[in-house]
């Protein structure tokens, strides 16, 4: 999973759809306190929905008073009832931050353009807003937006899973995303109560979050590869694990839980 030191490149069409020279679109260097992990929750008002959710990055660079910003996202969609997302459901987008109102003009995906227009709260951790489709299959469909930035799963983690292990999980979230939305998980783990693994690092091309999901593969000295699925709250300050993924040699079974931030 590479991420994007230093320049953040976003490849497609411009703000409103219109193609810009060879489709590069090069901002300035980005700040990682810049770049935030947001999910936005999606509801259709028009047409047959053609997302429920999105999930990914912000570019979002200091704007003072009425001065525009340019920004820039990438999104992972979960496509709605239309099923229009279903077979290109990553969505890069461009537009303006102006103080607290957010403009994402989304670049063509299967003949699509999507604009976000949102207003963030004196946080910036919010936003409420609308969304709308033209072109495409989805062309005419429209919506409400709302979005919540989360904070980076870095630190320590600690918590008992139903199959009575306790996992200890030292994470590292990159500041810098990749292409397609997704921030890498680095570190180190301890499990206790299996015989399969005691210890094991974070595979950071396998281990990630995206909006309020996240997963992560723990690999044994051994090669045993667990790996944990879940979400976790804005704040970073928990984990629930839904599932456990095994990929090796381990007849234990693990089952859900939740990790909490020491």
């Amino acid at each position: 999973m590479a991420s994007l030191t230093g320049l953040l490149v976003v490849i497609g069409c411009g703000y409103g759809g219109v193609p810009i020279g060879d489709g590069t679109v090069t901002p300035p260097p980005a700040v990682a306190s810049e770049i935030g992990n947001w999910q936005v929750q999606a509801t259709s008002t028009a047409g047959t929905s053609p997302f429920i959710a999105l999930a990914g990055w912000i570019y979002e660079p200091k704007s003072t008073g009425t001065a525009a910003v340019t920004t820039q996202s990438v999104f992972q969609v979960t496509p709605g009832a239309s099923n229009c997302f279903v077979s290109a459901t990553t969505l890069p987008s461009q537009g303006t931050l102006t103080g607290r109102a957010l403009v994402l003009n989304g670049f063509a995906v299967n003949g699509q353009y999507s604009t976000i227009n949102a207003t963030q709260d004196e946080t910036a951790t919010h936003f409420t807003g609308t969304y709308s489709v033209r072109g495409g299959c989805a062309s005419g469909t429209a919506g409400t937006v709302t979005g919540t930035r989360y904070d980076a799963l870095t630190g320590s983690y600690r918590g008992a899973l139903a199959g009575g292990q306790t996992f200890v999980i030292a994470t590292t979230q990159d500041p810098y995303p990749d292409g397609t939305g997704y921030f890498s998980l680095s570190g180190s783990a301890t499990v206790i109560g299996t015989g399969c693994l005691t210890g094991a690092t974070l595979d950071a091309d396998s281990s990630y979050v995206i909006g309020s999901s996240v997963s992560m593969t723990l690999v044994s000295a051994s090669g045993l590869r667990l790996t944990l699925v879940g979400s976790f709250t804005p704040d970073a300050s928990s984990i629930t694990v839904t599932s456990v993924q095994i990929a090796g040699a381990c007849a234990d079974s693990f089952g859900a839980g939740m990790l909490l931030r020491q």
